[in-house]
C-alpha cells in the first residue's frame, strides 16, 4: 500500500509543470513618441503597474475561463491598467503567459506589465 502512494505522488509530481512565455505581440500603435513631449502632456501615473487574469481548469474543465485567446487577454489586461489608474495611455507594455499544469489542476494566466500616463489637462 505505500508503494503505491508512493508511486502516486510521483507520479502527480511527475505529470505537473510550469510555464512562462511572451505572448506574441499585438500592437495597437508603434508609433514612436519624444519622452520629453510625452512628459509635456501626459502624467505618469504608475510606472510599473501590473494587473493579471487567469482561467482555472479541474481534470481540463472549465471552472473559471476570464479570457478566449491572447487578443483578448491583451485588451482586457490593458483596460483593466487604464481603468484601475485612470489613464489614458499605456507604454512600455510586457504581456506574460504564464502556465501550471498538474494532473488535475490547470491554470493559464495572462499578465501584463506597463507604464500607464493621464493627460494633464485632464487631472
Amino acid at each position: 500500500l505505500n508503494k503505491i502512494i508512493l508511486t502516486s505522488i510521483i507520479m502527480m509530481i511527475f505529470l505537473s509543470g510550469c510555464s512562462t512565455s511572451f505572448l506574441t505581440p499585438t500592437v495597437k500603435s508603434n508609433v514612436k513618441v519624444d519622452q520629453n513631449v510625452l512628459e509635456q502632456k501626459y502624467r505618469l501615473m504608475n510606472h510599473r503597474a501590473t494587473a493579471s487574469l487567469s482561467n482555472h481548469y479541474i481534470a481540463y474543465l472549465p471552472v473559471s475561463v476570464s479570457l478566449g485567446n491572447n487578443e483578448d487577454a491583451v485588451d482586457a489586461l490593458s483596460n483593466i491598467l487604464l481603468r484601475k489608474y485612470r489613464g489614458d495611455l499605456l507604454t512600455d507594455v510586457v504581456v506574460k503567459n504564464k502556465i501550471f499544469i498538474s494532473f488535475y489542476w490547470n491554470i493559464f494566466t495572462y499578465e501584463i506589465e506597463a507604464e500607464v500616463w493621464r493627460k494633464k489637462d485632464a487631472l
